[in-house]
């Protein structure tokens, strides 16, 4: 089918946030942002100073926009490299990808780029093939995340996690933003929205801030005076029909004795909440850090990867 495709138009965005949440929706992944929340990230994308609303393209057939796809520019070891999302479209409009993509590649060539990337995963719908379909190449893992049933963690090499405690918003909340804005480099605004998440969220309570229902596993820190130097986040997923805890951890430095602690104290609160398998994701992962984990018996796959294309 031809489509006609144009220039992003303020008006659009209502459309554009439905389509990505109906399409997130579709790939039945644990996190599902909603159609606000979407909006509200893409309003936010466009107040920066170096959004190019010519890198931001629909697929309309007719009056109805059934397809979208988002890019953006930046130099690189003096190298103008693009980004770009593999395009998300209305339900039964696969065919208005590639499109979309090629239409993306010419408008980013006349602004001279000669290097594209994008992140997909078999877990994202269509994303690995409709690359690969236009000359994408594997890179790089971006995100690599590995399971292993509580039962099977060597307790023996853990340790006492004598300086965890539970996040307290009262007392916690201030830190942990100053934390998150430094490890995320964001703003207080914003990182604040996050932390807000957490004020009356307790333990073994399930919320719904993502647009799905989750339940709190674990939520601890480690404390150096005032400063977060550990913290620990754990969710309850669904998954095989098995108690599944997605264990998520941060340490300064990447010090293993902190890392050491907060595993401890995730492993003893899923296993007393009848959790029977670990998930653990690992975004850019150092060696060390695989090591870290691998001593505990993890194997890890990957779950996200940039691939990448010569224009």
């Amino acid at each position: 089918m031809k489509y006609n495709i144009k220039t992003y138009q303020k008006e659009y965005l209502d459309d554009h946030a439905r389509i990505e949440a109906d399409e997130r929706n579709r790939w039945g992944i644990i996190e599902r942002p909603d159609k606000e929340q979407i909006k509200t990230n893409l309003v936010r994308r466009h107040s920066q100073q170096d959004f190019d609303p010519e890198t931001q393209l629909y697929a309309f057939e007719e009056d109805r926009i059934v397809g979208v796809i988002t890019s953006s520019i930046y130099e690189e070891d003096g190298v103008i490299k693009g980004d770009l999302r593999i395009p998300f479209v209305a339900e039964g409009y696969e065919d208005a990808r590639d499109p979309l993509l090629e239409r993306v590649i010419q408008v980013l060539k006349t602004k001279e780029v000669t290097w594209i990337r994008t992140m997909v995963s078999e877990y994202w719908g269509e994303t690995v093939s409709v690359a690969k379909r236009n000359g994408f190449e594997f890179d790089k893992d971006v995100v690599i995340q590995s399971q292993k049933r509580f039962d099977a963690i060597d307790v023996k090499k853990l340790v006492e996690p004598k300086d965890v405690q539970n996040f307290d918003y009262q007392k916690h909340a201030d830190a942990i933003t100053k934390m998150l804005m430094k490890q995320y480099n964001t703003s207080e605004e914003e990182t604040r929205t996050i932390v807000d998440r957490y004020k009356d969220w307790e333990i073994g309570e399930t919320k719904n801030p993502s647009g799905s229902p989750q339940k709190l596993i674990a939520h601890g820190l480690i404390l150096d005076k005032e400063e977060v130097v550990g913290r620990l986040l754990g969710f309850q997923q669904e998954q095989s029909g098995e108690k599944t805890t997605d264990l998520s951890m941060y340490a300064k430095d990447n010090d293993k004795e902190i890392l050491s602690q907060l595993l401890a104290a995730g492993i003893r609160e899923s296993k007393k909440q009848g959790m029977e398998v670990l998930h653990v994701g690992l975004r850019d992962p150092t060696e060390e850090i695989k090591g870290f984990y691998s001593s505990y018996g993890l194997i890890f796959k990957t779950a996200a990867a940039y691939y990448t294309k010569k224009i």
